[in-house]
């Protein structure tokens, strides 16, 4: 469980510590097993990484995220709710732009496998949700250009995911 776990205590209750990106560092180092284990939501200590991004320290994240990412953290980690952290990156938009890059330098998935039913936690719908929360592509211009990148590689895939996300989300 998380509380036997000092890596997922430390990231979902104490993620504004000035330190944190050096004592993950150090956690993940002297017990690597700890950054694969997950809690009782499915979390890892990649997921647990959305508290800091919660709490408004994007660059922090990133750090952190790099970390666990560099120990062997799996960027394509989902927990129970369905949710990745690049699903969390991209509902900041804009805000977390080195963190969604770095997630997708890591394979961090964007675009499902298949054709199966577009789920509110799908990347890239959470980011259309946040766009449309927002009311602007304002702050949104950065991710929109690297996600196009990225699902371009896969144009059938794209072709059939972002319809289905528009329609989702206008529901």
């Amino acid at each position: 469980t998380s509380s036997d776990n000092i890596l997922h205590l430390v990231l979902s209750k104490h993620p504004t510590l000035n330190s944190l990106p050096s004592l993950v560092r150090v956690l993940v180092s002297a017990h690597p097993g700890d950054n694969l284990t997950t809690d009782d939501h499915g979390d890892t200590g990649l997921t647990m990484v959305r508290h800091i991004l919660d709490a408004g320290l994007l660059e922090r994240a990133k750090e952190v995220a790099e970390t666990l990412l560099e120990h062997g953290a799996d960027p394509k980690h989902r927990n129970m709710c369905g949710w990745s952290l690049l699903a969390y990156s991209l509902s900041h938009l804009d805000g977390s732009i080195e963190l969604t890059r770095t997630l997708l330098n890591h394979d961090a998935y964007v675009l499902p496998a298949s054709n199966v039913a577009i789920a509110s936690s799908s990347p890239f719908r959470v980011f259309l949700s946040s766009v449309v929360r927002s009311q602007s592509l304002t702050n949104a211009g950065e991710t929109l250009a690297l996600l196009g990148e990225v699902m371009g590689r896969f144009p059938a895939r794209m072709k059939a995911h972002v319809p289905a996300c528009l329609l989702a989300e206008a529901r």
